[in-house]
C-alpha cells in the first residue's frame, strides 16, 4: 500500500510539472523571440558572420550571446552586436543594431531572464547612412549610451546622429527626436547640457538642457564674419523666444576651445589646424562688435 502511495504521488508531481511548462509556454508573449538557453552553446569564434534580420542572428551569431569574449563587435557591415549590461540589476543584455536597407537601422534589445533570450524593446527606422555607432554617456548618469551615425551634410563639414538613451528604471532605451536634427552634437559635462554647432558660411549653434528625457533649447548663437574674426550673437531662449543678451567678437577656435569639455568638440581649420593657418599673419585687433 505504501508503495502504491508513493508511485501516485510521484505521477501527481509529474502531472503539475508538465502543467506548469504548457502555461510558461502559452504566457509567453507573440511578439517575444525566445531562444532556448541549451541551444546557445559553442561560441561562435569569427566575428565576420553576414546577417540582415534577428531570424538569421539568432542561427548565425547566437553563441556569441553566452561568449565572454563579445564586448562590443562589429559583425561586417550589416549587423553589431552589443554585449554590455544596459541596467545596473540585470546582467544580461543584448542589443542588435541591423540594417532593412541603405537608409534604414532598426535596433532590439534582448534580456535573459528565467532561462530564455527574450525580444524586450524594438526600435524601428532610425536614419542611417553609413553604419557605424559609438557609447557615451550624454546625460550625465553615468550609463554609456548609445549614438548611431546618420550622415553627413555641407561636403562633410556637418555630421549628425541618432542618440539612444538609456532609461535604467524603466530598462529601455529611449530615441530622442531633436537630437537627430543637431549638427556635430556634443556633450559637455561641465554644465551637462549638449551644444550643437552647425557650419555654414559662419555658424550656428545651439545649447540644450535636458528635461527628464527631452532636449529643451536654452541658448542660440549666430556668427558671421571673416577667416579670422567672427561676429557672434548670443541669445537666451525663454518660452520658446529668442532674447539677445549678447555681442561679441570671437575666433571660430577661441569658441571650440571655450566649449572643450571632457567630451567637448575637437575641431581643426583644415589639417594644419587654425593655429598653423594664422601664424604667419599679422594679428589684427579685436573688432568692435
Amino acid at each position: 500500500m505504501p508503495v502504491i502511495k508513493i508511485l501516485l504521488f510521484i505521477v501527481y508531481i509529474s502531472l503539475l510539472a508538465c502543467n506548469s511548462s504548457t502555461k510558461g509556454t502559452a504566457s509567453a508573449s507573440e511578439d517575444s523571440v525566445i531562444i532556448e538557453k541549451d541551444t546557445l552553446e559553442n561560441p561562435i569564434e569569427s566575428e565576420n558572420v553576414s546577417v540582415t534580420t534577428f531570424k538569421e542572428v539568432e542561427d548565425s551569431v547566437r553563441g556569441m550571446l553566452l561568449s565572454d569574449k563579445i564586448k562590443d563587435s562589429l559583425v561586417t557591415n550589416t549587423v553589431i552586436v552589443l554585449k554590455r549590461d544596459f541596467f545596473k540589476h540585470s546582467r544580461k543584455d543584448i542589443l542588435f543594431l541591423y540594417k532593412d536597407s541603405d537608409a534604414t537601422c532598426n535596433a532590439e534589445l534582448y534580456t535573459y531572464k528565467k532561462n530564455h533570450w527574450t525580444l524586450k524593446q524594438k526600435i524601428d527606422s532610425l536614419d542611417n547612412s553609413h553604419f557605424s555607432y559609438r557609447l557615451e554617456d550624454y546625460n550625465g548618469d553615468h550609463i554609456k549610451d548609445i549614438l548611431v551615425f546618420i550622415g553627413t551634410g555641407m561636403r562633410g563639414a556637418n555630421s549628425m546622429e541618432n542618440l539612444l538613451v538609456v532609461d535604467p528604471r524603466k530598462e529601455r532605451l529611449i530615441v530622442i527626436a531633436k537630437f537627430a536634427d543637431l549638427c556635430q552634437a556634443r556633450y559637455n559635462p561641465k554644465d551637462n547640457s549638449i551644444r550643437s554647432l552647425e557650419l555654414t558660411s559662419g555658424w550656428h549653434s545651439e545649447k540644450y538642457r535636458w528635461s527628464g528625457y527631452e532636449l529643451v533649447l536654452v541658448e542660440t548663437q549666430d556668427c558671421m564674419g571673416d577667416n579670422e574674426w567672427v561676429y557672434r550673437s548670443i541669445y537666451k531662449v525663454v518660452n520658446k523666444k529668442e532674447i539677445l543678451i549678447q555681442k561679441d567678437s570671437i575666433t571660430f577656435k577661441e569658441y571650440v576651445d571655450s566649449e572643450s569639455g571632457e567630451n567637448g568638440y575637437s575641431l581643426t581649420y583644415g589639417p594644419e589646424g587654425w593655429d598653423e593657418r594664422f601664424k604667419h599673419r599679422k594679428k589684427r585687433d579685436r573688432p568692435n562688435s
